[in-house]
């Protein structure tokens, strides 16, 4: 929330989302455990996001777009 929009790289924070998403799968923990559950709801938001923000951060959307 702290950084700047020219500075966002959304394709890396999609890699770090989809490490974060595994590592998430791989825990031995009870899957309907209501902290599992609503932070595996917040990653697959963030999948759903992300490619949004790409799109947005493309070199191709100019100032005209906005």
């Amino acid at each position: 929330m702290t950084s700047k929009w020219l500075e966002t790289k959304p394709y890396d924070m999609d890699e770090e989302v989809k490490k974060l998403q595994k590592k998430m799968k791989e825990i031995k923990v009870d899957k309907k455990c209501n902290a599992y559950n609503g932070i595996m709801d917040v990653i697959k938001k963030w999948l759903i996001f992300l490619p949004l923000i790409a799109e947005l951060r493309d070199d191709s959307m100019r100032e005209r777009h906005w």
